[in-house]
């Protein structure tokens, strides 16, 4: 989950300033557990992809605007 979050993330496929699920409804989405998802996001978050802001829910940073490939491929596993 936190893999295809991220891709999605540095491809730009889910732009900068988007906002996602709760973490609940990801959780349910995917059929995983809510620890699972709260998990990933938070990997994000520290990575600095996306901003979690209590009123405003988590957003894909705008930082995070399609990062360079060479960065991008660093990471990928």
């Amino acid at each position: 989950m936190y893999h295809q979050l991220r891709g999605l993330i540095i491809s730009g496929q889910l732009g900068a300033d988007k906002r996602l699920s709760t973490v609940r409804q990801t959780a349910a989405d995917l059929g995983v557990a809510p620890g699972t998802a709260a998990k990933a996001y938070k990997m994000l978050e520290q990575e600095g992809l996306v901003v979690s802001r209590t009123a405003a829910g988590t957003r894909v940073a705008k930082s995070a605007a399609v990062l360079p490939r060479s960065w991008s491929s660093t990471f990928e596993s």
